[in-house]
């Protein structure tokens, strides 16, 4: 970690204790060269700061045990697609220009467990369920962010925590709730 993200040894040997601690399994299956790989797509590809990759594996270091290929790259395109794009797919994070690039850096670096859903499975269904089951008045208010492709997209960069909530378990009740109490979803 410390060539990886260049980062001094003292601030290293934290970051190493830090995903010993809470994802021994990386450590335990993860060679050196795949966490180098992982550090690399997070400064190079992604963009961050050797501090701000370091503190995205502080927050998550189960991120250096997913794939780049698999789960990183499409996670990142995907959302800078869905979320930040036009109506065109991004293959890679080199197509997208600069300020989208950096709302998606503050998206993983505000909620670094985006970068281990899956597309299909989590990601997909959640930001459909948004842009479907939220009316066009209760998201006027969330289309603020510049950049989004639409108003879920803003709901979802103002707080990305909501890729990470069960559909049934705790999005649905909500907006129930609160639509039944007469609250706006501001």
């Amino acid at each position: 970690l410390e060539l990886s993200l260049g980062l001094t040894r003292a601030n290293a040997t934290r970051l190493a204790a830090r995903v010993a601690s809470t994802a021994p399994r990386v450590v335990a299956s993860t060679a050196s060269a795949k966490v180098h790989q992982r550090a690399t797509f997070l400064c190079k590809e992604l963009g961050l700061s050797p501090e701000r990759a370091a503190a995205v594996v502080y927050r998550r270091p189960q991120c250096l045990g997913l794939s780049v290929e698999k789960n990183l790259r499409p996670a990142c395109a995907w959302l800078a697609s869905e979320l930040l794009g036009g109506s065109e797919k991004v293959a890679s994070l080199q197509e997208i220009d600069a300020d989208k690039l950096d709302a998606l850096r503050n998206l993983v670096d505000a909620y670094p467990t985006v970068l281990g859903l899956s597309v299909e499975k989590n990601l997909k269904p959640k930001l459909h369920a948004l842009r479907t089951e939220l009316k066009p008045s209760e998201l006027r208010d969330r289309g603020k962010h510049p950049l989004a492709r639409d108003g879920a997209a803003a709901a979802v960069l103002q707080c990305p925590a909501l890729l990470g909530y069960s559909l049934d378990g705790r999005l649905r009740p909500r907006l129930r709730r609160i639509r039944q109490a007469g609250l706006p979803l501001a």
